[in-house]
């Protein structure tokens, strides 16, 4: 066991540095914010050293990525970007510049498939590149070398380019120089916003592996990622006589997660995690994984999502690619998810009186199908017949700054998502990198069809890519009103939209499965919220328990009513949809919810008096845009 990893291990190295003794070892981060150390991300990162640690159920047994990812080769250390679209490592397969270099996979969305990786060749030399990770902003990327003019065995590096998305963009690295860099050898280096103390720290390790004398150190830096002062040992993580080495360490600063080969092990080296309050205190003594995803053999180089949920890492473990050391990936959920106490499903007050949205939202002109994105500060809908429109229905996006703050003016979005056709009903997913929207453009397969545009930085509302047709969902039908759910629970995604004869703008609600191949199939009625009447315009909780809609079944107090239908569980069915009652729903038609993240505030049309521009003591007005809110309960309510 131990002989099949060193003999690994030296195969990554030159000949003429094993004569020396040097052998390598590995690090990385992540992150999520698109801008460089703002206000709000700060803000966001003290907040949290109030909050309790996250509860989690045990990482489940590891997956291999597969062939795509890796190969007979050595691949390691992974490391997902901030918008978790592109995902990092190191590797010697053929077609590199040297021994080990830097390479990236992409994929479309979060849960799409990995494509082959490309070989990041600006970054790469003759000589061993690799253990890269990038800041939370994801404009700069760290990583060791050994090529020439360094210091020693190996040096860290930083690589800089302007465009989060531009995988193959960055720019000539540059040597971080004497302050973290030594002749010991320096490698897997990471930086956090916000590490010792609250500041940005660069995390590492230094030292000979193959003389078991690789330690974690940590650096105070600048928030533009140059070293500010010595780097030091970490106190209370590492131990004499044995490797610590390969950190992760989250975003808030208050876990460190690395292998080491230290005694109380399951193998040869074990992936082991240490925690604290906040970033002011002294690190835990570190507790070992367990099994799983530990084994006999050595797992190496952890990486975590945000979400806490997916584990990365690479190991030696059988079953990988030709026996070569290969990334693995284990899941694990929050106990919320799984946990059959009742006290974890939400409660919440009744809906309060909506109130109109006014202007500059709302218009004397057609504004319709409000979504709301995750963070509550960009506002979606489509206008019908707005003086800048390009087409006949326009999709629109109004910004705020704060969640308290009135909407600003809308824009539209541009020739990029909007034509001289119709396009309606856009909604967010959940992670904000897909916008949904339906569209009678020429080149669909019915009367509507459903469209998907996708973006790379998921709070640039100007972004978006080109809208592409969903493809075998749609028919000769209409196809619209989309909302994607992702289901934490079963790990599938799904579409909801309504569906009818062309011309009527869907009379059922259906849903559709995500393929492994990132497209929809045709979808299949929800019968338990279907009737003979009309049901449409589907808005799905975030947790998939609350289902809220649009119908003028029987017991509609106006021509169109909203609905809300509700399930103990995502496996189990809907129950039967209640109405919203007289506080929500008038006598005209109330219609197109879309639910916050947070389930507190809905958003809706309607043609009720009090619209802009609208003089009609009793309505019906052209739609105007609605919100109304609730409160979540606690156990005291």
């Amino acid at each position: 066991m131990t002989m099949t990893r060193t003999r690994n291990r030296i195969s990554l190295v030159p000949m003429a540095l094993l004569a020396a003794g040097i052998a390598s070892c590995q690090g990385d981060s992540t992150g999520s914010s698109p801008r460089l150390i703002s206000a709000g991300l700060q803000a966001s990162r003290h907040a949290a050293d109030a909050q309790s640690m996250p509860r989690f159920t045990s990482w489940s047994e590891p997956v291999n990525l597969g062939p795509v990812v890796n190969s007979p080769a050595t691949d390691i250390s992974p490391r997902l970007s901030p918008d978790g679209l592109s995902l990092y490592f190191t590797s010697n397969r053929p077609g590199g510049m040297g021994g080990n270099d830097i390479w990236v996979s992409r994929r479309a969305s979060r849960h799409g498939p990995w494509k082959p990786p490309m070989n990041v060749s600006m970054l790469n030399t003759a000589w061993e590149d690799g253990q890269a990770s990038l800041s939370s902003d994801g404009l700069m990327l760290f990583f060791n070398s050994g090529r020439p003019g360094g210091l020693g065995a190996a040096d860290l590096y930083v690589s800089r380019r302007s465009d989060p998305s531009d995988d193959l963009g960055w720019g000539p690295p540059v040597n971080l120089g004497p302050l973290v860099n030594t002749a010991g050898g320096d490698r897997g280096p990471q930086f956090v916003l916000r590490g010792e103390n609250g500041a940005p720290t660069l995390y590492f390790n230094r030292g000979n592996i193959a003389l078991q004398g690789a330690d974690l150190y940590a650096a105070p830096m600048t928030a533009d990622g140059l070293p500010a002062g010595p780097a030091v040992l970490i106190a209370n993580v590492n131990v004499p006589d044995a490797n610590d080495a390969g950190q992760f360490v989250v975003d808030d600063g208050r876990e460190i997660w690395f292998w080491s080969e230290r005694a109380g092990g399951f193998g040869d080296a074990d992936l082991w995690v240490s925690s604290r309050r906040n970033v002011e205190d002294t690190w835990s003594p570190p507790v070992n994984l367990g099994a799983p995803p530990n084994t006999e053999y050595a797992e190496e180089r952890p990486y975590v999502t945000k979400n806490g949920r997916f584990l990365f890492f690479d190991s030696f473990r059988p079953g990988g690619m030709n026996g070569s050391q290969d990334i693995w990936m284990s899941t694990r959920s929050p106990i919320s998810d799984v946990d059959d106490d009742d006290d974890d499903v939400p409660r919440f007050s009744a809906w309060s009186a909506p109130v109109n949205l006014g202007p500059p939202v709302n218009t004397p002109f057609i504004d319709q199908a409000p979504s709301i994105s995750k963070d509550g500060l960009s506002l979606y809908f489509h206008c019908t017949g707005c003086p800048t429109n390009i087409g006949g229905a326009d999709i629109y996006v109004a910004q705020r700054a704060h969640v308290d703050d009135p909407w600003g003016p809308p824009q539209n979005l541009g020739p990029t998502i909007n034509t001289t056709a119709n396009e309606q009903a856009p909604r967010l997913s959940r992670d904000g990198h897909r916008l949904f929207f339906d569209s009678d453009r020429s080149g669909g397969a019915g009367g509507r069809d459903l469209y998907v545009s996708r973006r790379r930085e998921q709070h640039d509302d100007f972004g978006w890519e080109p809208a592409v047709n969903l493809g075998a969902i749609n028919s000769l039908d209409d196809d619209v009103n989309a909302d994607p759910f992702e289901d934490a629970a079963t790990g599938t995604s799904v579409l909801y939209y309504a569906k009818g004869p062309a011309g009527t703008g869907g009379v059922d609600i259906y849903v559709s499965t995500l393929l492994p191949d990132e497209t929809y199939g045709p979808g299949v009625p929800v019968a338990e919220l279907n009737t003979a009447s009309t049901e449409r315009q589907p808005s799905i909780r975030r947790d998939g328990l609350e289902i809220f809609l649009a119908s003028d079944r029987q017991g509609t107090l106006g021509a169109m009513d909203l609905w809300v239908a509700t399930r103990a569980r995502t496996t189990d069915p809907w129950s039967t949809p209640v109405n919203l009652g007289s506080v929500v729903n008038t006598t005209n038609v109330d219609a197109r919810p879309a639910i916050s993240f947070d389930g507190t505030t809905l958003y809706f049309q309607s043609t009720r008096p009090g619209n802009v521009g609208c003089s009609s003591p009793t309505g019906p007005c052209v739609f105007d845009i609605w919100v109304t809110t609730r409160s979540k309960l606690t156990g005291l309510d």
